[in-house]
């Protein structure tokens, strides 16, 4: 008997914590909305926190039938953009777990968002290399009339792979007042999770529950131009094709001058053909190589198609060339 008063006394306790704490009856406490007192720049949204409690409904209101016990991770109501955007919850891109080998696609290259905030990322840091006041609305356009953002800024930094197509690092996030959402007071460097798309165009980043914003590729960066070398040996590319647009004997010298003399290179000749896009700022392709004789190595005795491999920069301005394991040569974009 004195077992049976003891479960029936755990009962009446447990179900008064569920009316007490947990679920709320239809007009009572939204659980899901705690409001946040700091945003991040770059057009980043700010959102509600959820309160997370073992036991607790967190979406309410909810009817006490509704209370089951699940914890639930989602916060329905909990949208308030500041800087603009949207928050949503994460979906979509790819992750898989921390060490998960060689990513397929690498983070260089220059990301922007829809306000065209841009961010070039080179190895384990992010900087912002392109923004426009007039493109720029509520938070972050006061961020950066007040200077906390500028073009050279460090957006992102501490960039490491923690599996394919996932990056943990920190973005310089925003400071503001609930008081006043629009007003940045500072920046502060923050924890985030990257995760790319399967294709390597689009980047979402994320607090580890909800999506701050979301970056795609700038297209500028095809091999399409005016490339030259040390050489001032210039090669246009339109396409998967590179065409010799430019060269001056004056200015080559050993096997390259020779293959010029003779008629095996000249404007208009097809120098690397093939060219095809192999992932993020690379491609493969065939360069036009000169033959020779080991015992005479400036006398050009032919051409050749070779395979190659372009790995272009950052920054989108040089191209290195190579076999796959030695560098060819390198090569500069025309401005």
């Amino acid at each position: 008997m004195k077992t049976n008063n003891r479960f029936l006394l755990a009962a009446i306790l447990a179900l008064a914590l569920v009316f007490t704490f947990g679920c709320s009856s239809p007009g009572g406490t939204n659980w899901g909305n705690s409001p946040s007192s700091e945003s991040s720049g770059g057009n980043e949204t700010s959102y509600n926190h959820c309160i997370t409690a073992t036991g607790l409904c967190l979406d309410g209101p909810f009817t006490v039938s509704s209370c089951n016990g699940q914890v639930s991770n989602s916060c329905p109501n909990a949208s308030s953009p500041s800087a603009g955007g949207s928050s949503s919850s994460v979906t979509g891109g790819s992750s898989s777990s921390a060490g998960g080998g060689t990513p397929a696609f690498s983070l260089d290259g220059v990301w922007k968002n829809t306000n065209n905030f841009q961010v070039t990322i080179s190895g384990n840091s992010g900087v912002i290399s392109y923004l426009n006041s007039s493109e720029m609305t509520g938070l972050s356009l006061d961020a950066v009339n007040k200077g906390y953002f500028a073009v050279g800024t460090q957006y992102w930094r501490n960039l490491t792979s923690t599996g394919n197509l996932t990056w943990s690092g920190q973005l310089l996030g925003i400071n503001y007042n609930t008081s006043s959402p629009n007003v940045a007071t500072g920046t502060t460097w923050r924890e985030r999770t990257f995760i790319m798309s399967a294709d390597g165009q689009t980047l979402t980043v994320t607090d580890g529950t909800n999506t701050v914003n979301t970056w795609t590729r700038v297209s500028t960066y095809s091999l399409d131009g005016v490339w030259k070398n040390s050489d001032n040996f210039q090669v246009t590319v339109s396409g998967n094709s590179g065409v010799i647009s430019y060269l001056n004997s004056s200015e080559m010298t050993g096997l390259s001058l020779d293959a010029v003399n003779k008629g095996y290179f000249a404007v208009g000749t097809q120098y690397w053909r093939n060219l095809t896009s192999t992932g993020n700022l690379t491609w493969s392709g065939q360069l036009l190589g000169i033959n020779y004789n080991t015992s005479s190595p400036n006398v050009a005795t032919g051409t050749t198609w070779r395979e190659r491999t372009f790995i272009m920069s950052a920054d989108g301005q040089t191209l290195t060339v190579t076999d796959g394991t030695n560098t060819v040569n390198t090569w500069t974009r025309k401005q």
